[in-house]
């Protein structure tokens, strides 16, 4: 997943908490960069598999409202 410009969904594996985030950069980097961060605390790790992009916008501002 080399899209950037995205606004993508997580869920946690233990908790079923949902994350909803935006990222001008590559989704792949984001991501691992997400799994690097859980890591550290087990109780939030994250459903890799389950990870999706739910939009795509290039313009920064649109992307963040």
């Amino acid at each position: 997943m080399e899209r950037s410009g995205v606004i993508y969904k997580l869920e946690s594996a233990d908790c079923k908490k949902i994350y909803f985030g935006e990222t001008a950069r590559p989704f792949n980097v984001r991501l691992k960069e997400h799994s690097n961060t859980t890591r550290s605390t087990p109780s939030h790790k994250l459903e890799e598999r389950k990870a999706a992009i739910i939009a795509r916008e290039e313009n920064n501002f649109r992307r963040r409202i």
